[in-house]
């Protein structure tokens, strides 16, 4: 329900401005073209250029400004845009919105996106090595279409997945495919409250938030 509140805030307002999946290791040296680094850009339509700068720039300030400080960087702040990010090994994800969307809104959107990625496709890194960024772009695009139209019946059985630790699913893929609509509403709902306990126990530590960066500069 809190999901679905989060979800609905950004409905009301502008709704998702930007999204991208940033892969660092196809860039290494100064020589690399930025270009060759981006694995999804939302909207599809953005001029290359822009997609390079926003994807450049962001990510580069998100692991610097995690490298020198104690806890991870959740939300980078710029001067009319706000970007929840996420970061793993060298794979970076950001999602934009406009600075009036409350924070806890739009990273609730992008760890929810990258979750439903994971939990019908596996691991990302290795998903992009046995598919072409095409077919993955349409997976992102999907994903990102049903999250931010609203309540529908696809929307409330993807929002049963937020508390879903995706490694301890046993159900085969072969299994899930054939899944008819209502089946995978109740499997997921199932799942969930089965891992409710276990995600609640595995909370980040006070101590260890993550922080907000504000980019005015930028």
């Amino acid at each position: 329900m809190r999901l679905r509140h989060h979800l609905c805030t950004l409905a009301r307002n502008a709704m998702c401005s930007f999204f991208f999946l940033y892969d660092g290791s196809k860039v290494r040296g100064e020589g690399d073209p930025t270009r060759e680094g981006i694995c999804y850009f939302y909207p599809e339509e953005t001029p290359l250029d822009r997609q390079e700068l926003l994807c450049g720039q962001l990510a580069g300030v998100g692991r610097c400004v995690s490298e020198l400080s104690v806890s991870p960087v959740r939300v980078l702040r710029l001067r009319r845009d706000k970007f929840a990010i996420r970061m793993k090994d060298d794979l970076f994800w950001a999602l934009g919105t406009s600075v009036e969307v409350p924070t806890v809104s739009v990273c609730a959107l992008l760890d929810q996106l990258i979750n439903l990625f994971r939990f019908y496709n596996g691991s990302v890194r290795r998903s992009y090595q046995i598919h072409s960024r095409e077919t993955l772009a349409a997976r992102w695009a999907q994903y990102l279409s049903h999250l931010q139209s609203g309540s529908s019946e696809l929307h409330h059985i993807f929002s049963c997945l937020r508390t879903i630790d995706s490694t301890n699913v046993g159900t085969p893929r072969s299994t899930r495919l054939i899944l008819t609509l209502s089946d995978r509403m109740c499997h997921n709902e199932l799942l969930c409250n089965k891992q409710q306990q276990k995600h609640v126990q595995s909370k980040t530590p006070a101590n260890t938030k993550s922080h907000e960066v504000h980019l005015c500069t930028l």
